[in-house]
């Protein structure tokens, strides 16, 4: 029987984001290239904000690949919305403090609301496309970009006058060259607040929640899930299943909700879900733990691209937000995760051949906690298997992530877990730290095939993560040693990549190939984020 590890993620406290304001303006603005804004950024933008399809091979058929599945059409939606949401946050203060220059106040935590200005999109790999067909037409790519109210231009389309054009980052996936989806949890919780068409408390929470309610109170009182629950099978989509007070795993309940996502229906799914997830939904419900009320089962998408029983995006998030405590195999199904409320635990269920805690990422960078369990010896050894995989034949991807590997997760070994995901969700709660995760256990940031080599993976030095040491460099102002390792400084000038610490030391660095680390003059670091889309001028 293989043995099952759970591993602990990094909490999101000063970890790997991506810059917003590494953005180009078209011509028109008021301001010379010579005004720029303090720190090295660009003066702010006053016509459209658009977001860029990427370039480079390796990012282009990323944005193929985004055509077919939402796991990647969410990669590039969510970090379009993070620059939309920075850059009018930006705006916004800035209109603030110019109609009262005397009130000097922290709007930092205000939702400040800008003049409108038109968010687009340009796919410049697919230039004639209709909007309709953008991200393949996928419906659920389709209804978030409405609920962000982002339009598709066409790549030759004239642009507003001084418009910022934002090209979306990307990096491989890999072990050392990991992703994320929102540069800051706000920006997740701001997407919440738009989808549910609420009002967003600073705390990321909405009316009731903070209370220990849930916002799909409606639902609650369904008496076929109840039944369902009990029995451990399935609930069915988003928005049914039972809850209350305790479901919110608020202050004032019972205990929490633990909720199991399976993938749902389709021909992609066959083997790729969980298949002890009704029976641990029903040992749950029999003995549950200390502070726990109970499991659900539950799916939020239908798998293929026409069907139209997927639930909308609203009771999608209502779903995700009853539970604190999440259990999800690794698949494109968790984009839902960017709703969940703050705190809520991920535990994601990965495969000894695709070690890729992608979104454990994006539960993390939506302002929650992750854990992942898998089964190889140690994970040096699945990240050596991961990169043999991810780096090889496309059909050795698709095998190696429908290998059946979830069969010999039995529930009692999930189970044994929750004492330790509800203790992560209660410090998250009170504010409190995570312990460290040895760098054993860890799943690096940087350095790609850097982690293997020991030396270098317990050098401080090296920045392999976003927890190095800030104060052991010459130049604490600037973020401290590790903003000056070489694959820091790498990630930042490949694909605007950073530890938050060292945004403000890379934002000096001048554009182009002079930014690049010395060892990469060769690679063109710069190019995805600079060039502009063939755009008529005039």
């Amino acid at each position: 029987m293989s043995m099952w590890k759970l591993v602990p993620q990094p909490p999101r406290e000063g970890g790997l984001t991506f810059d917003t304001g590494r953005y180009q303006l078209t011509p028109g603005c008021a301001l010379a290239a010579d005004d720029a804004a303090p720190g090295g950024a660009l003066p702010l933008p006053t016509g459209a904000l658009v977001c860029l399809s990427p370039r480079g091979h390796k990012k282009v058929t990323h944005w193929r690949w985004a055509r077919g599945n939402i796991g990647h059409a969410a990669q590039y939606l969510f970090k379009c919305w993070s620059f939309i949401i920075a850059t009018e946050q930006q705006l916004a203060e800035q209109e603030a403090s110019e109609e009262a220059p005397h009130h000097s106040s922290n709007r930092s935590h205000q939702h400040l609301t800008p003049s409108p200005r038109q968010r687009l999109i340009i796919d410049r790999l697919y230039p004639r496309q209709g909007a309709a067909q953008i991200f393949g037409g996928q419906p659920w790519a389709l209804k978030t970009m409405a609920v962000m109210n982002l339009s598709v231009a066409w790549a030759a389309q004239r642009l507003p006058a001084c418009s910022a054009q934002w090209s979306v980052p990307l990096r491989a996936l890999a072990p050392g060259d990991g992703d994320l989806f929102f540069d800051k949890p706000r920006s997740a919780w701001r997407l919440a607040a738009a989808t549910l068409r609420l009002s967003l408390h600073h705390t990321g929470m909405f009316a009731g929640e903070r209370h220990g309610h849930y916002i799909g109170d409606h639902h609650a009182s369904s008496p076929t899930c109840n039944a369902k629950t009990k029995a451990g099978q399935p609930c069915g989509h988003a928005g049914s299943g039972r809850g209350g007070a305790g479901g919110a795993g608020g202050a004032g309940g019972e205990g929490v909700l633990v909720g199991v996502l399976l993938r749902g229906r389709g021909s992609e799914s066959e083997g790729r879900d969980w298949p002890h997830a009704a029976a641990f939904a029903a040992a749950v419900n029999a003995d549950p733990p200390a502070g726990v009320l109970g499991a659900e089962v539950f799916s939020l998408t239908a798998r293929r691209s026409n069907e139209t029983s997927t639930p909308s995006l609203r009771l999608q998030a209502e779903a995700v937000r009853r539970y604190a405590i999440i259990v999800s195999a690794h698949g494109s199904h968790s984009v839902g995760l960017a709703y969940i409320r703050p705190c809520t635990v991920l535990l994601e269920l990965l495969s000894p051949t695709w070690l890729l805690p992608l979104f454990s990422g994006l539960a993390v960078s939506a302002g929650g906690r992750a854990f992942f369990m898998h089964s190889a010896a140690n994970v040096s050894e699945a990240l050596g298997a991961t990169r043999r995989v991810v780096f090889g034949g496309f059909g050795g991807r698709v095998v190696s992530r429908n290998a059946g590997s979830f069969n010999t997760l039995q529930p009692q070994a999930v189970h044994a877990t929750l004492p330790a995901l509800l203790a992560s969700h209660r410090r998250c709660l009170a504010g409190e730290p995570e312990p460290s995760v040895p760098m054993q256990d860890r799943v690096p940031t940087f350095g790609g095939n850097a982690f293997f080599d020991e030396s270098v993976r317990l050098d401080p030095a090296a920045c392999l993560t976003c927890e190095q040491p800030v104060g052991s460099g010459a130049d604490e102002d600037g973020g401290g040693a590790c903003c000056d390792s070489l694959n820091a400084r790498l990630a930042y000038a490949e694909a605007g990549f950073a530890c938050e610490h060292c945004l403000p030391r890379f934002r000096q660095l001048p554009s182009g190939n002079a930014s690049c680390p010395r060892e990469y003059q060769a690679f063109t670091c710069w190019e995805p984020l600079t060039k502009s889309p063939p755009v008529s001028r005039g």
